[in-house]
C-alpha cells in the first residue's frame, strides 16, 4: 500500500543524526633481557658512540620482521656494523629513524 504524502526520497530528511566518536589509546611496553653486556660503539651514521643491537632486537623494537630489518640494512635505511666474525650489530638510535 502507498502512502498518499509527499515524499522526497528521505525518509529520515528532518531528523538529526547523532555521531559517537570513540577513540582507543594504547601502550607497549617491551622489556629485552640480554646475557651479554651492551654493546657500544662509534657510529659513522651517527658520528657518535651508541648502543648497538641484534638484527632480531631491532625488529622487536621496530615491531617489523628481521627479514625488514635485513632488507632495511641492504637498503642502507638503518646504521649497522658487521664484525670480524661476520655478526651484524645494528645502531640503536637509527631504528627510529627507520619507516616501514
Amino acid at each position: 500500500m502507498r502512502s498518499r504524502g509527499k515524499s522526497n526520497g528521505f525518509a529520515n530528511a528532518g531528523r538529526m543524526i547523532r555521531r559517537t566518536e570513540i577513540s582507543i589509546e594504547t601502550r607497549r611496553v617491551l622489556t629485552i633481557r640480554r646475557r651479554q653486556p651492551l654493546t657500544r660503539v662509534w657510529c659513522e651514521g651517527c658520528l657518535a658512540e651508541v648502543q648497538m643491537i641484534s638484527p632480531n632486537e631491532a625488529a622487536a623494537i621496530a615491531g617489523v620482521g628481521a627479514r625488514t630489518i635485513y632488507r632495511w640494512i641492504e637498503e642502507s635505511r638503518v646504521h649497522f656494523i658487521e664484525d670480524s666474525s661476520e655478526v651484524i650489530l645494528v645502531c640503536a638510535p637509527s631504528i627510529g629513524v627507520a619507516e616501514p
